[in-house]
């Protein structure tokens, strides 16, 4: 026998509000070929040219959202220390506004629980340190998408005619940037073929903490945790780290003889990655080295 309707009927019972909304929604429906089409709000009233339908989706998506907020809310709950709880929860939040009208998913929050040490977020978050979910295997053509949609929504950080620049070197060998994974990791190849994810805490402050220190002083941040924590602080309306300073990022190039470093350009709104020899201890040129949560 089919479970079909005793799963309707517990979603009716986890959500009688919108139960009586999509009731509404569905009378509504089919009245449009008489009526016109129409919405209906979560108070039963139409909403001139727009499908009932299309409101209903609308109202059923909201919902799934907060629900899955109050779920990862959760799964997180271990975490003892409210002020990194809170920031973990804000990063996912910030992560999900980055993606919006993209096709890269964001696991599910709680999947990330598993992934660390509960017990660690608590005792290594500190002031200065920003968690990051970061995507490995995104390939260039998407960062720079991710970047175009930001400096549309944020013109004022990021310039929309050329936001994301990046050098000659570290183009033809992206795949070692933007495919070094640090740590243990969550696959979301079902959303996006080949797509990995971490969760680290990454130094925040407006140049590295480390200054004139070469190559070989790491471990140093990811291309994809660097730029993703830009995107992140351009979201919430924050500016752009690196701006006097540039990062080494974590990766040889050219058979180890260059690393890539990232500079936010004030001039330009733009954030760059470009390429120096591993050996050269510039004055503004240091490490953010992450602060690992596995288990």
């Amino acid at each position: 026998m089919s479970d079909r309707p005793e799963a309707a009927q517990l979603a009716r019972n986890l959500f009688p509000g919108l139960a009586a909304t999509l009731d509404r929604a569905l009378t509504a429906g089919e009245a449009e070929t008489r009526l016109g089409r129409r919405g209906v709000l979560s108070d039963g009233s139409a909403t001139p040219g727009v499908p009932a339908r299309d409101t209903f989706e609308a109202q059923l998506g909201a919902e799934v959202n907060r629900f899955q907020s109050r779920h990862a809310a959760l799964a997180w709950n271990d975490v003892a220390d409210e002020a990194a709880r809170d920031a973990v929860l804000g990063a996912f939040a910030l992560v999900r506004d980055v993606l919006r009208d993209s096709d890269i998913e964001l696991p599910a929050p709680e999947s990330f629980a598993g992934l660390v040490d509960l017990g660690a977020v608590a005792d290594r978050f500190e002031a200065g340190l920003t968690p990051v979910p970061a995507p490995y295997g995104l390939g260039l053509d998407s960062w720079q998408g991710l970047f175009q949609r930001a400096a549309e929504q944020h013109p004022e950080q990021l310039d929309p005619r050329e936001p994301f620049v990046i050098a000659t070197e570290a183009v033809r060998e992206f795949g070692l940037l933007g495919d070094v994974t640090a740590g243990p990791f969550i696959d979301a190849s079902s959303g996006r073929p080949g797509v990995r994810w971490t969760l680290r805490l990454v130094p925040d402050g407006a140049a590295p903490a480390l200054l004139g220190l070469n190559f070989d002083h790491g471990p140093h941040v990811t291309l994809p945790e660097m730029l993703m924590l830009q995107l992140m602080r351009v979201t919430a309306g924050l500016a752009p780290l690196d701006h006097a300073s540039f990062t080494w990022l974590a990766g040889g190039l050219a058979a180890g003889k260059l690393g890539a470093r990232h500079v936010y350009d004030v001039a330009d709104r733009a954030v760059r990655i470009s390429c120096r020899e591993i050996g050269n201890q510039g004055p503004h040129l240091g490490a953010r080295t992450p602060v690992d949560l596995a288990a």
